[in-house]
């Protein structure tokens, strides 16, 4: 969790590349509670755009580059 112009949002810091990225930009409501799956694909979160808490799950694609795990060697990224 961080703020961008005063608004929670999830953001996601790739350890990697060194950089972050927010995931939830247009969200109009607050953010609580996120959460990550085990190998980065998924991130969930509560939020009440709707006037509720409700359970949002983000799905992040099937072509994103999977967590590393603890201990692996990390190479530099492409350019």
């Amino acid at each position: 969790m961080t703020s961008s112009r005063g608004r929670p949002v999830v953001a996601l810091y790739d350890r990697a590349i060194g950089q972050s990225q927010i995931l939830t930009p247009r969200y109009n409501g607050l953010i609580r509670n996120p959460s990550v799956s085990p190998d980065g694909r998924y991130v969930v979160f509560e939020t009440n755009i709707r006037g509720q808490w409700d359970i949002e799950v983000l799905d992040r694609g099937v072509n994103i580059e999977l967590d590393i795990p603890n201990g692996a060697p990390v190479s530099a990224p492409p350019r």
